[in-house]
């Protein structure tokens, strides 16, 4: 009976001492370093308003949290200063999201892969409310560095004024690392050749109501896709700048990103593309967008060339500029399916194809497609009519009631109403071609 008894003491003794712990950086050690070689999975290493400064702070592959305490309105308080001396955070031991970085602003970091953060070889942290803030990467990547089967998960994070004198300003993504990304936003980073805010090659990140704008690049200011699937939901792509496709660039036969419910504008681009441009086969898609109030040389809203197949479906390409041809759509060699969408008001300054142009072996399929109020013309060179489109020098007026689309609200538009009751009409329908009754505005 005694050593029964024992040995429970034993069991539970052993037990207690496995527990999760809560580490307190500076009052138990001074630094981060030194909690993180005392800490075992499960620990918490909760750390006091300050800066620390250090490089390459490293979990070691151990499942543990790094927290840093917060101001007032929500915002992290401890700053981890690279001090130039290498990437801020290295995780390089196959660390899983069951590792945490939370409330920290990483900044002031300097490596060749990611002055930030750098993942390796499947390490995939997960990163919450947390600043990456004037980090470079002297060869790819500035703000962050993902690189061999890399899913790190960023969540309210926030990554700006990084530069990288190659690829991926504020992050960078290659060899099947597929970050995910929720409620981040990517402001005034910059990359010397291509992706100021990211930048994908044969890498398929995902994209939940994230904001990139202000980036900056030689080409793909905002994103920059290359034989990757990167997906983009409720995402404001706007104010970046490039020469070539200052909002969104995607190439390859294997790019295939998608956009849903995006809003890409204001972006700027020197020479093609002002919002997006596509080349070399690649078929990105997008759902109910909106594209518009960019600018270009060319090709001020939609650019395609080199067999790039886009497909638009439910999207506003509207208000678009290009100095010279190709206000709101570009196709060179190229033939985009356009399904459903609205093509308005954009203009071509110094050529032709306010709303939309094509040449050499382009041939884009419209369908239930509104084409108004493009200057100088609405559609120049050859197109496939999928049918139901509307193509006007002027727009039809908005006249709600006006079911019938014949300029009067009348017995017409209430018999179809009773006639489709239920489906799609109901009682605000009545009401709204009794409201508007006569003839449109």
């Amino acid at each position: 009976m005694r050593y029964i008894c024992t040995s429970i003491v034993v069991t539970l003794v052993a037990t207690g001492m496995s527990q999760a712990a809560t580490i307190h950086v500076p009052d138990d050690y001074p630094n981060i370093y030194q909690a993180v070689a005392v800490a075992i999975d499960g620990d918490v290493i909760e750390v006091a308003a300050g800066t620390y400064l250090g490089s390459y702070l490293s979990p070691q592959g151990k499942s543990i949290t790094i927290s840093g305490e917060l101001h007032e309105d929500g915002t992290p308080a401890v700053i981890l200063d690279g001090q130039q001396s290498g990437a801020v955070l290295w995780c390089y031991h196959g660390e899983d999201t069951l590792t945490v970085f939370r409330n920290l602003i990483l900044t002031n970091g300097s490596s060749y892969y990611g002055g930030g953060l750098s993942c390796y070889d499947g390490s995939s942290p997960a990163l919450e409310n947390c600043i990456f803030r004037d980090n470079m990467g002297t060869i790819e990547g500035g703000g962050v560095h993902l690189r061999e089967n890399c899913n790190p998960a960023f969540s309210n994070c926030r990554f700006e004024d990084n530069f990288a004198n190659g690829p991926g300003g504020g992050m960078f993504c290659m060899e099947n690392s597929n970050p995910t990304l929720t409620n981040c936003v990517f402001d005034g980073n910059d990359a010397a050749p291509d992706g100021g805010g990211i930048y994908c090659r044969d890498s398929s990140p995902t994209l939940t109501n994230c904001t990139l704008m202000n980036n900056a690049s030689s080409v793909g200011g905002g994103v920059y896709c290359i034989n990757s699937n990167p997906g983009f939901l409720n995402c404001q792509i706007k104010l970046n700048t490039a020469s070539f496709g200052s909002g969104i660039y995607c190439s390859g036969i294997g790019s295939n990103p998608t956009f849903a419910h995006c809003t890409i504008g204001n972006n700027s681009a020197g020479t093609y593309g002002g919002g997006i441009y596509c080349d070399y086969n690649a078929a990105p898609s997008f759902s109910q967008c909106t594209i518009s109030n960019n600018a270009a040389s060319s090709s001020g809203g939609l650019h395609c060339e080199g067999s790039s197949v886009p497909s638009l479906s439910a999207c506003t390409i509207s208000g678009n500029t290009a100095v010279n041809i190709g206000g709101g759509i570009f196709c060179s060699t190229s033939s985009p399916i356009i399904t459903d969408c609205t093509i308005t008001s954009n203009v071509a300054s110094g050529g032709d194809g306010g709303g939309i142009w094509c040449y050499y072996q382009s041939l884009p399929l419209i369908s239930g497609t509104v084409l108004c109020d493009n200057s100088p013309d609405q559609i120049l060179g050859s197109w496939s009519d999928g049918g139901a489109n509307t193509i006007a020098n002027e727009c039809p007026v908005d006249c709600d009631g006006d079911i019938t689309g014949d300029g009067n609200v009348d017995v017409n538009d209430l018999l179809i109403v009773i006639a489709q009751w239920g489906v799609p009409y109901d009682v605000g329908d009545v009401l709204t071609v009794i409201e508007h009754w006569g003839p449109c505005p």
